[in-house]
């Protein structure tokens, strides 16, 4: 089931015109960025020159662009997915949920050990073809080597204005009992990057401390005991914490604070915060994790 309806994903006429102003602005940008580098101040520019201009073209995307040109300009998971079957010659191979939701298998259905993996992208975001790519190479690197192999399912969950949250969380604890006790698999992680990794974490903490949320699946006691880790790559886990002195001081070489909050509220916009969304990351620590 695709996660965006194809019709609200078309650009009328001033979107268009607005999305070749955008690649104007992304691309004059990007060049001075890569004209200016080798005068840039070594901390401030990245020690390798061409993740220095990718990271100033990613920042200026974000920076410049907007969620419904982010949609129009991505492919969707599933689209995503059977291309890269097709040009690397493996047979695609799914599994769908009750409620629609698929997750897509790279590398064996048989391996004792998978990642359930969430891929980032702000939560408006389909997945990207560097996720797939870093998630097969993840799979070729570490299954020779893993006791019964390892592979990956990678859920596509709903992004955007049609996946207000927490259906992620729901998704993806969806997926996890279905791992656990459809499939039987022996041993699970969890992970992901970025917004991915939030996910991550937002199960691991349902799986310690229930979600009040009604369409958020239960995980039982037998299932929680099958979960064996978590790869967390640079994880967003607080979308609002934009204040940290982090962030503010590296605003012009990072993802800007204005595009955090901006996905932030998109993710949010029905919801009432809660205490746990508000509160400070030392309170966070003192969860108790038994």
């Amino acid at each position: 089931m695709p996660p965006r309806p194809a019709d609200q994903v078309r650009l009328s006429l001033f979107e268009k015109v607005k999305l070749v102003l955008f690649y104007a602005v992304v691309i004059t940008k990007t060049c001075r960025t890569a004209l200016t580098a080798p005068f840039a101040a070594p901390e401030k520019r990245s020690r390798v020159f061409k993740r220095h201009v990718a990271y100033a073209m990613v920042r200026h995307c974000f920076t410049h662009s907007s969620p419904r040109i982010e949609q129009a300009i991505t492919t969707d998971t599933d689209e995503l997915y059977y291309e890269w079957a097709r040009k690397t010659k493996v047979a695609p191979a799914r599994e769908a949920l009750p409620d629609g939701t698929e997750a897509f298998w790279i590398g064996s259905k048989d391996a004792k050990t998978v990642l359930l993996y969430f891929h980032g992208g702000g939560f408006n975001l389909p997945a990207l073809p560097a996720h797939i790519n870093f998630s097969a190479r993840l799979v070729d690197t570490l299954s020779p080597s893993t006791p019964g192999g390892f592979s990956i399912l990678f859920l596509q969950y709903d992004v955007g204005p049609w996946g207000p949250y927490p259906r992620q969380l729901a998704q993806a604890a969806a997926l996890y009992t279905h791992a656990v006790s459809t499939l039987r698999i022996p041993n699970v992680l969890v992970g992901g990057d970025s917004a991915g990794a939030n996910i991550a974490v937002a199960l691991l903490s349902h799986i310690l401390h229930p979600h009040p949320d009604a369409s958020v699946p239960a995980i039982h006691n037998e299932e929680k005991k099958r979960i064996k880790g978590a790869l967390l790559i640079s994880p967003w886990t607080d979308p609002f914490g934009a204040s940290y002195a982090s962030l503010k001081r590296n605003e012009r070489y990072s993802l800007s604070t204005k595009t955090l909050r901006s996905l932030a509220s998109l993710l949010l916009f029905s919801m009432e915060r809660t205490s746990a969304s508000r509160a400070a990351m030392a309170w966070k620590k003192s969860w108790n994790s038994e």
